[in-house]
């Protein structure tokens, strides 16, 4: 038969139990009404105007390798349309930036301030609709001559394409995605696939992409391996090399460099003719783009 102290002792501990469980569920709604906020606040600094051009100086640095200088797209998607497909709100576009998207050849840049990031967000948000304006948009649809059917025979088939490259989920990985290729005038893929190692222009000019490159990597017994970096941090990089094989490099134990030029080769104008049926190889790209983006 259970005492007077041991009574009280039991309420007492069960009044402790009572308010610890309500304490962790308020903290639960808490740290929830915390990250709901987090995934929809605006950014702080929409309105300053000295945002916008510090995000621009941050995009050339960290950014317009992947998605062009102009934010037309390259080994990344475009940011120039008027959404973006991974999330549209200011939140989307903070996390994104300082998180990656795994999965992606999208990599965390969480050395960023918050202010930087914040600054990049606001830049991304001024280049937004740039592509459908009309200047963009009439020289995009500018009418490319060619025979499509030639073109994805070229694609898929002599000209290799699928090798490095996919559109609509079909081919390789190593070289950027060319499903929205067709944001790019025609002009600006015809050079890519000309002259690859030569850096796409601004579009209405400024500074353009930086020349590409390649990672290359030597072992301590002389192997070595060529490819295209797809993240990096101080110990260690991640790259696929021409045969779209993941690596995963310890850089303690290997040198690794960058060498000038792409992994695309350069010799396409000698492989394929100057003629009509060469000619559809960007017309492949551009009307099988313009589709998928409809």
């Amino acid at each position: 038969m259970a005492t007077a102290p041991d009574t009280r002792i039991r309420q007492r501990v069960l009044r402790w139990n009572a308010a610890v469980g309500a304490c962790l569920v308020l903290t639960a709604r808490i740290v929830l009404v915390q990250q709901n906020t987090s995934d929809t606040v605006r950014n702080p600094l929409a309105g300053d105007p000295a945002a916008v051009p510090a995000g621009g100086a941050l995009y050339i640095q960290t950014c317009q390798t992947c998605h062009g200088p102009a934010g037309q797209g390259d080994r990344g998607p475009a940011l120039n349309t008027p959404t973006l497909s991974r999330g549209n709100a200011d939140g989307d576009l903070f996390h994104t930036i300082r998180e990656g998207l795994a999965g992606t050849q999208m990599p965390p840049f969480a050395r960023l301030t918050d202010t930087q990031t914040w600054q990049l967000v606001a830049y991304v948000r001024s280049i937004q609709g740039l592509r459908d304006r009309p200047s963009a948009a009439s020289a995009a649809a500018t009418p490319v001559e060619g025979d499509v059917a030639a073109g994805e025979a070229l694609f898929y088939g002599r000209a290799a394409c699928a090798a490095c490259h996919e559109v609509n989920g079909r081919g390789g990985i190593t070289g950027p995605d060319l499903s929205g290729a067709a944001r790019q005038p025609a002009a600006a893929l015809r050079q890519k696939i000309l002259n690859p190692n030569a850096p796409l222009p601004a579009p209405g000019g400024g500074r353009g992409a930086p020349p590409p490159s390649t990672v290359v990597v030597r072992s301590a017994d002389g192997r070595e391996i060529r490819g295209v970096r797809k993240n990096e941090d101080t110990f260690s990089l991640q790259m696929v090399d021409g045969s779209g094989r993941l690596h995963l490099i310890d850089k303690s134990a290997t040198t690794v460099t960058l060498v000038p030029g792409s992994l695309m080769p350069a010799d396409y104008a000698a492989r394929l003719t100057a003629t009509r049926s060469f000619a559809s190889s960007p017309t492949l790209l551009e009307r099988v783009s313009r589709w998928l983006t409809q």
